[in-house]
C-alpha cells in the first residue's frame, strides 16, 4: 500500500507555498538542518529557497525509501518510490519556472546542483534516469493526480469506520478528472504512460481493499458508487504499457508531446505578455463621479460641471436655461442703472436661447418723434430706478406690465405720447419736471 508514501509526500508539501518554502516553519524542523550545505567542512543554515528545497528533497527522498517493500512492484514497476520522488520534484521546479519545454536534467542542473549538502541524491536515482528526460510540465501534471490519490487515501485513513463520503467523493472526482486530462495529452509517449499505469495502480489497489472488499457492507455501498475507477476520455478502464516494451523518449510520440508543451508555453507567454502590456493603462480609465468636460474649452466663463459664471453662479449666457426657469428673478439686473440694449437680456422662461426675441411691431414711431418718448423715459427709469417717494406700494392698478417695472426697455410704442408715469398704489403724481435736454436715452439711436 502507498499509506505511507503518500503521508510522506504530504508533510513535505505543507512546507510549500507555490514553489517557495515557509522558511519559519523550515527552521523549527532541526532534522532539516542536517541537509543544509556545508562551507569548509563546517555546516551551515541554509540560506536560500533552493538550498530548502534541496534539503526537503533529501528528507523526503529517505523516507521514501523506507516504503519499498510495500509500495514497489516487478518490472518497470520496481523502485516505484524514485518515480514518486521524481514526480514530486519535477512538479516543485515547473513551480520555480513556470517553464513548458524544459527538462528535469535542465532544470535541476540550473537551480538546484550548486545549493546540495553532502548528500547527492540526483546520483542515487541513476535506475530512473530515463525520467530526467522528461519535462518538468509533464512531472507537474502527473504529481497533481499523485496528490489527490494521496489526499484520497490519507483521508480514508483518518476515520476507516466513519469517513467522510463527501471529502472522499470529491477527492475521487478530482483524481477522475486529472487521469483523464492527462491520459489526453500523454498517450502517444510510453514513458508518461507507464508512470501514469503506476498512480492507476495505486489508486485502484486502494478502491479494490478499502472499499470494494470492505467488510462493512454500509461503507462498501456508501462510497462504491462515489469512488469510482479511473477511466479514460473513451472510457477505458486498463493499463496500457506492459513490462515488455521499452520505454523511451527519443521517438515521434513523445517529440509530438513536448512540442505540445511548448506550444502551449508560448501562447501562455504571449497572453501574459499583452496582459502586462495592458497595465499601464489601467490608471488612465475615465474616473467615476462627476465629470469637467473637455478642457480646451473651459476658458469660457463657466464652470464646466454647471455652465454657471465661476464668478457670479449664474447661467452664463451660452449655457443650457437649466434653473434659470425656476428662478427667474436670477436674471434681474440692478435696477439703478438703465440696460444697454445691444446687451440681450435672458427672458426667465426662455426654453430656446438661439433664436433672437422677437421685437415688438412698431418701433419705427420712436424715431418720428425723438422728444417725446424722452421725459415718459425719463419718469419710468425714475419711477423704476427707486427715485419715487413712495417705495411701499399697496395693489398694482391694471396698466403697464410688471416685468417693464422689473427690467427697465424701451419705451413702449403704443404709448410714445404717455404725459406721466402710472400711479402706482396711489401715489401721488410727481411734478411735471423741466424736460431735460433732448438727449435720447442709452440705445434710442439705434432704434432707427
Amino acid at each position: 500500500m502507498a499509506s505511507r508514501a503518500c503521508k510522506f509526500l504530504l508533510e513535505a508539501d505543507e512546507y510549500f507555498n507555490n514553489g517557495i518554502v515557509d522558511e519559519d516553519k523550515f527552521k523549527k524542523n532541526t532534522e532539516l538542518h542536517s541537509y543544509c550545505p556545508y562551507d569548509n567542512g563546517k555546516l551551515r543554515p541554509c540560506r536560500n529557497n533552493y538550498e530548502r528545497i534541496n534539503a526537503l528533497g533529501v528528507h523526503l527522498y529517505q523516507k521514501l525509501n523506507k516504503t519499498t517493500k510495500n509500495l514497489n512492484g516487478t518490472g518497470h514497476h520496481e523502485n516505484r518510490h524514485i518515480e514518486f520522488f521524481m514526480i514530486w520534484l519535477g512538479d516543485k521546479l515547473f513551480k520555480l519556472e513556470k517553464n513548458y519545454k524544459t527538462t528535469m536534467e535542465e532544470s535541476y542542473k540550473k537551480y538546484l546542483d550548486n545549493h546540495t549538502g553532502n548528500y547527492k541524491y540526483w546520483n542515487v536515482i541513476n535506475s530512473k534516469r530515463l525520467y530526467k528526460d522528461a519535462t518538468i510540465r509533464k512531472m507537474n501534471e502527473l504529481y497533481n493526480l499523485l496528490s489527490y490519490i494521496c489526499k484520497l487515501i490519507t483521508e480514508y485513513n483518518k476515520n476507516p469506520k466513519k469517513p467522510n463520503r463527501d471529502l472522499l467523493g470529491n477527492y475521487s472526482a478530482q483524481c477522475r478528472n486529472y487521469y483523464k486530462t492527462t491520459h489526453n495529452v500523454v498517450k502517444s509517449c510510453k514513458p508518461y504512460l507507464h508512470l501514469l499505469d503506476s498512480l492507476k495502480r495505486i489508486y485502484e489497489d486502494f478502491r479494490w481493499d478499502k472499499i470494494i472488499k470492505n467488510n462493512d457492507i454500509n461503507i462498501s455501498k456508501l462510497l462504491s458508487n462515489r469512488i469510482e475507477s479511473l477511466k479514460t476520455f473513451g472510457n477505458e478502464d486498463h493499463y496500457f504499457v506492459s513490462d515488455s516494451e521499452e520505454l523511451s523518449f527519443n521517438n515521434e510520440g513523445c517529440g509530438k508531446v513536448k512540442l505540445e508543451d511548448e506550444e502551449l508555453g508560448k501562447k501562455i507567454a504571449s497572453k501574459d505578455s499583452q496582459g502586462k502590456q495592458k497595465d499601464p493603462t489601467k490608471p488612465n480609465k475615465p474616473p467615476t463621479g462627476i465629470q469637467t468636460p473637455h478642457s480646451g474649452n473651459s476658458p469660457r466663463g463657466t464652470n464646466g460641471q454647471s455652465g454657471k459664471s465661476p464668478i457670479t453662479g449664474k447661467p452664463s449666457l451660452g449655457s443650457q436655461p437649466q434653473s434659470a426657469a425656476a428662478k427667474p428673478t436670477a436674471t434681474n439686473l440692478p435696477p439703478a442703472k438703465p440696460v444697454d440694449p445691444k446687451l440681450q437680456n435672458p427672458k426667465p422662461a426662455a426654453a430656446k436661447p438661439n433664436p433672437p426675441r422677437p421685437q415688438p411691431a412698431v418701433t419705427k414711431p420712436a424715431t418720428t418723434k425723438p422728444p417725446a418718448p424722452a421725459p415718459a423715459l425719463a419718469a419710468n427709469v425714475k419711477q423704476v430706478s427707486g427715485d419715487s417717494p413712495a417705495k411701499k406700494p399697496v395693489h398694482t392698478p391694471p396698466g403697464p406690465v410688471q416685468g417693464q417695472a422689473q427690467i427697465p426697455r424701451k419705451p413702449d410704442p403704443a404709448k410714445p405720447g404717455a404725459p406721466s408715469p402710472p400711479k402706482l398704489g396711489g401715489t401721488p403724481p410727481a411734478k411735471p419736471a423741466v424736460p431735460p435736454p433732448p438727449v435720447p436715452p442709452q440705445g434710442s439711436q439705434k432704434l432707427g
